[in-house]
């Protein structure tokens, strides 16, 4: 019978049965029984030839042969493994098994083909007459009306994604510093980059980014600024998109050439 390339080897059972070798004869062993795998599970029972598989001398290995022929089935003229005998025909009977099945596909497969070809030339050969055409065949086709709406599908976050300007200003009007929106940003992308599953992917990834502003916003004000109990502080306060715009202006410079009326206004 033919070997695969392979030779399973249990390794527990392996263990449990050579704990009494030494390193030399668990060499041997194990290369006598790949011997067996590629040549069909037998070698000749002679000191000479054993010798050579096994990669020493006559004399070293009837030094070991007392121990390691223990493992062997012997016969009058060759030695056997029965567990490796044993995979080998498991092996060669799951290749038996297959090309069955193979070859069994192939003549099902053929057999099908022979019933439906004269089905077909029958069918072909029974079409009817065509009839004339009528007006209601010649009449435009109404194409069918489409549906309301498809169903809007989310899509995962961008490697590189940033809040836009929208975003950004969102944050600031909710309170948050510059340096607090860069870690959000960071940290927004990160968490979403790494989830996976339907919830990773997101129909409105600024309304996302905005609720998170305002999850972030509320520890901010439950925490409160260091030593804020103690010196009395408030908590800060959102604030709104028209507000943080008009504190802009307000912080504009001047132009040169605006007269005094501006310097009023300015101080106001």
């Amino acid at each position: 019978m033919s070997a695969p390339p392979y030779m399973p080897l249990f390794v527990g059972d392996y263990l449990a049965d050579t704990t009494h070798l030494t390193c030399t004869e668990h060499g041997a062993y194990m290369l006598l029984l790949m011997s067996l795998w590629r040549n069909g599970g037998s070698l000749p029972y002679d000191d000479r030839t054993l010798a050579r598989h096994a990669r020493c001398t006559k004399g070293q290995w009837e030094r070991m042969r007392p121990v390691l022929i223990e493992f062997f089935d012997v016969s009058d003229d060759a030695i056997s493994h029965g567990r490796l005998t044993a995979e080998l025909t498991r092996h060669s009977d799951a290749v038996e098994r297959q090309a069955q099945r193979s070859s069994n596909g192939g003549k099902a497969k053929a057999l099908k083909n022979k019933r439906t070809t004269p089905a077909a030339s029958t069918e072909k050969a029974c079409q009817p007459e065509p009839e004339p055409e009528t007006e209601e065949a010649n009449a435009p086709s109404v194409p069918p009306p489409k549906a309301a709406g498809g169903v809007k599908r989310g899509s995962r976050i961008a490697p590189d994604w940033a809040p836009s300007p929208e975003c950004q200003a969102y944050a600031e009007a909710q309170g948050l510093t510059p340096q607090e929106i860069d870690r959000a940003t960071a940290d927004f992308r990160d968490f979403w980059t790494a989830r996976s599953g339907r919830d990773a992917a997101k129909l409105d990834w600024p309304a996302t980014w905005r609720q998170r502003v305002r999850t972030l916003v509320d520890r901010k004000c439950s925490q409160g600024p260091a030593g804020s109990a103690k010196a009395g502080g408030h908590r800060p306060q959102p604030v709104s998109m028209a507000g943080l715009l008009a504190e802009r202006r307000r912080q504009a410079p001047i132009p040169p050439d605006v007269s005094g009326e501006g310097r009023i206004l300015r101080a106001v």
